[in-house]
């Protein structure tokens, strides 16, 4: 579950600082204590002044399956090589798992491959998950991570890409976007950024980028992308 929405703080901004309401809130499917154990000797550490640090913080399974390599110092290359690894107070944990048939060991380790950071179909940053039938090679077809729905910024709310800025072979600027295939967008350009005029609508259709060439000559133009 996500916590409450943040409250803003009427600064006069256009967009204004955000502040957490101290409102309660559960993270499902984080799994762990938040306490220090000892895992044993294969993880304890030496520090540069000559001591040991045995206890760490237990880590979150939270997305264990797009985490590797696995431990506090990264030393254990897979699932499977971490959980043999534990001793001490996991002792017992780790037994149980090597008492496992094959069949079972593969089952849990299957579960735990499920735990991702950012599931494709449904994050808080509108992952954009790309179109894996698509050409690898073509840019389009990648995902990328929508930070403006993370700073809530509305007029980026719903994109889900940077501009790319780059020199034609004539050594123009031009501006390319890539945005999701099926939807509207409109470039539009101002002055102040808030009287905002729209000089390109363009429908995705096959996943193609949005290009359009600033007017180097005015440089005191701001551009945006939006869905209308």
């Amino acid at each position: 579950r996500l916590p409450p929405r943040p409250s803003a703080v009427e600064d006069g901004n256009e967009y204004p600082q955000v502040l957490p309401d101290g409102s309660a809130f559960e993270v499902d499917n984080f799994f762990s204590d938040l306490k220090r154990h000892d895992l044993g000797p294969a993880f304890h550490e030496r520090n540069f002044d000559g001591t040991m640090t045995t206890h760490f913080v237990t880590e979150p399974l939270w997305g264990a399956s797009t985490t590797a390599p696995y431990g506090h110092d990264g030393r254990s290359i897979n699932l499977e090589e971490v959980i043999l690894r534990h001793g001490g107070e996991a002792q017992g944990s780790r037994d149980a798992f090597a008492a496992l048939s094959d069949d079972d060991q593969r089952k849990l380790i299957e579960y735990l491959q499920t735990l991702v950071l950012f599931p494709p179909d449904d994050t808080a940053s509108n992952l954009n998950p790309g179109d894996k039938n698509g050409n690898p090679q073509d840019p389009a077809n990648h995902g990328n991570i929508n930070l403006g729905a993370v700073f809530q910024i509305a007029d980026l709310g719903e994109l889900p890409a940077p501009m790319r800025i780059e020199k034609d072979d004539n050594r123009r600027m031009k501006v390319r976007w890539y945005g999701h295939r099926g939807r509207t967008y409109r470039v539009q350009r101002s002055r102040d950024l808030k009287n905002w005029e729209t000089i390109q609508t363009h429908r995705m259709n096959r996943g193609e980028p949005i290009e359009f060439e600033p007017n180097e000559s005015e440089r005191t133009y701001f551009y945006r992308i939006i869905q209308p």
